[in-house]
C-alpha cells in the first residue's frame, strides 16, 4: 500500500470510529444528566432512588449504598475527564484530517 492510500485509509478508519464515540458521547452524556442530579451521591440519596419503583428496577443489583454512592461520585469525577479526551481527540483529528470521507 502506497503512502497516500495508507493515509486514506487511515482517514477513513478514523472518521467511522469517530462515528462511534459521538454515539458513545451522547449516550454517556444522557446517563449523565440522570445520575448526576445531585452534586455528590450519598448513601440517603441512593436509597431514596432505590425506594422508587423504577430505580428499584435499574438498581436491583445494588448491595452496599455507601459503597454505591462512592462509586458514582468517582465516575462523576472522571466524566468531565472523559469527555474532555473525547473531544479534545476529535479537535484534533478534525485538524489533521479535515474531511469526513463517507
Amino acid at each position: 500500500m502506497n503512502e497516500a492510500a495508507a493515509v486514506a485509509e487511515l482517514r477513513r478508519r478514523f472518521w467511522q470510529t469517530e462515528r462511534r464515540v459521538e454515539k458513545e458521547i451522547a449516550s454517556l452524556q444522557d446517563v449523565a444528566q440522570r445520575l448526576f442530579l445531585v452534586p455528590t451521591a450519598t448513601a440517603e440519596w441512593v436509597a431514596t432512588l432505590v425506594a422508587v419503583p423504577e430505580g428499584r428496577d435499574r438498581l436491583e443489583y445494588v448491595e452496599d449504598p455507601v459503597e454505591f454512592a462512592a462509586a458514582l461520585n468517582r465516575a462523576h469525577e472522571m466524566l468531565h475527564t472523559l469527555l474532555a479526551a473525547a473531544f479534545a481527540l476529535r479537535d484534533a483529528a478534525e485538524k489533521q484530517f479535515p474531511e469526513d470521507p463517507t
